[in-house]
């Protein structure tokens, strides 16, 4: 297959100026979701948290606490490393299992923990949605998801080819606009309609899918997608691959009204000229029609003994042979319809997305691998900036997401288990923090009851312990040395 034709007004295509001086996975991965964007959903979390919490009769206990903006980020962390180890199949159990398990996890947070705020996960107000769903059926993540796509069209200047596709986030809970698409691994789930960059794979925008009735435009649904998700390219002379649900001849006069180009397959259409589908053809050979009013040309191809094939092109207008009786249309659509296909397909190699039946949740599991790939391909374009893997990008995003938050963790080192604080040490690579030296003269300032001997002693001391600052007679304070210290 012949590469992507190169358009030369476009060799500049790659981050924008907002970008450029990234160095680290974490900095890229900020421009998609900042700092702010995640302390929205943090403080709409921590309400569903406080209302879990007066449920539990524990109410102290640190695993409902509530959620910190470092910890997200660990949290982010641990579901992006998930990904890069391929782990999403795991349960809880044995994600944080001491023999089956990876201890990256243990040394990020505990089990309940991460369960507990994968529960109270939310990304909205719940005390307007109400309102708000009369009029958006996607209002449970609509503020998150539009700041997202926002900040992919403005981090990144696309190439000359764009494809247009979709997407199914896997889902089988309650939905309202939830599809069935039996040609997808999935079947079930929640359909974006996506454009991407035909060369380097980036998703550049993508609009959800939410049922019959949601738009009120009166053109055919691939017709509107088509024109929303091209709407920040008008006027630059790219050209728009995609297949027959889009492809239309309105389409290719509004595309063409608006500056760009479309090449797509077709379905018979009524417009669609009868000596086209009725000439005869051999295997491999190919018929064109040129429509001089619209400039579009129609070609139609035998690609199989029972299958016809009909390509629409505004950019083509003197097919050419150029390989094995295919013509120059028929190569150019091979070569560049695969942008969103491909895109999908690393999604799904190494997905953040967890089994869930709220759909919201489905759908930040989405927007997570939309941006992780973004930001691979980002930094990967920037100037000055070390070259990885994919799987290894996703593990040193995973390691500074979490670091903040595992180095917090040791300075609460009192109440941790001792294998909880090695694994944090050794997989941050820190030292670990001094002991307090033991301090048998450690004194208050009245005197108590030492609570290890027998009642009917009545023996009151005023030293204390200096692990545990409780009161200790002489009968029961041990001298040790340091080394001794650090094991107890």
């Amino acid at each position: 297959m012949p590469p992507i034709m190169k358009i030369d007004q476009f060799d500049n295509a790659g981050p924008t100026m907002s970008v450029i001086g990234c160095s680290t996975p974490a900095e890229v991965f900020a421009k998609f979701l900042p700092d702010a964007l995640l302390a929205e959903v943090v403080v709409h979390t921590n309400d569903k948290i406080i209302i879990l919490r007066n449920k539990c009769k524990r109410q102290n206990d640190l695993t409902f606490k509530d959620l910190t903006l470092m910890e997200f980020r660990a949290f982010l962390g641990i579901l992006i490393m998930r990904g890069a180890r391929k782990d999403n199949h795991l349960t809880s159990e044995e994600m944080f299992s001491k023999s089956q398990g990876c201890p990256f996890y243990r040394s990020v947070m505990s089990e309940r923990r991460f369960c507990f705020i994968q529960r109270a996960l939310r990304f909205d107000s719940i005390a307007t949605r109400e309102e708000r769903v009369k009029t958006d059926r996607f209002a449970a993540i609509r503020s998150l998801w539009d700041q997202v796509i926002a900040n992919c069209i403005a981090n990144y200047e696309p190439s000359g080819h764009l494809t247009v596709d979709e997407q199914l986030l896997a889902i089988r809970g309650r939905c309202a606009f939830r599809m069935y698409i039996p040609n997808k691994p999935a079947k079930y789930g929640i359909k974006l309609v996506i454009a991407c960059d035909a060369e380097t794979y980036y998703m550049c925008n993508a609009i959800p899918y939410l049922g019959k009735g949601t738009t009120t435009a009166s053109t055919p649904l691939g017709e509107y997608f088509m024109m929303e998700l091209t709407r920040p390219f008008r006027k630059t002379g790219r050209i728009v691959t995609t297949d027959n649900w889009f492809t239309s001849l309105p389409l290719a006069r509004g595309l063409r009204q608006f500056g760009m180009h479309l090449v797509g397959t077709i379905r018979p259409k009524p417009y669609t000229p009868s000596v086209m589908l009725t000439t005869p053809l051999g295997l491999g050979e190919c018929v064109a029609s040129y429509n001089n009013e619209d400039k579009v040309t129609l070609l139609c191809q035998h690609v199989k003994t029972t299958k016809r094939i009909q390509i629409l092109s505004t950019v083509h207008h003197n097919p050419t042979v150029i390989e094995n009786k295919k013509s120059h249309t028929h190569m150019f659509y091979k070569a560049t319809k695969g942008g969103v296909d491909t895109f999908d397909q690393m999604c799904s190699a190494l997905t953040c997305s967890r089994k869930t039946q709220r759909w919201p949740v489905c759908v930040f599991y989405g927007i997570l691998n939309i941006v992780v790939n973004n930001s691979f391909y980002m930094h990967q374009n920037l100037p000055g900036n070390k070259l990885y893997n994919r799987r290894q990008f996703y593990v040193d995003l995973a390691m500074e997401l979490t670091r903040d938050w595992a180095l917090s963790r040791l300075l609460q080192k009192r109440y941790l288990p001792r294998d909880v604080t090695y694994l944090i040490c050794s997989f941050f690579e820190v030292k670990e923090p001094e002991d307090e030296a033991p301090d048998t003269q450690k004194r208050s300032e009245k005197r108590h009851r030492c609570p290890l001997c027998p009642l009917t002693s009545n023996a009151k001391t005023k030293l204390l312990c200096a692990k545990c600052h409780k009161p200790a007679c002489n009968s029961h304070v041990n001298y040790v040395c340091d080394q001794c210290h650090r094991t107890w």
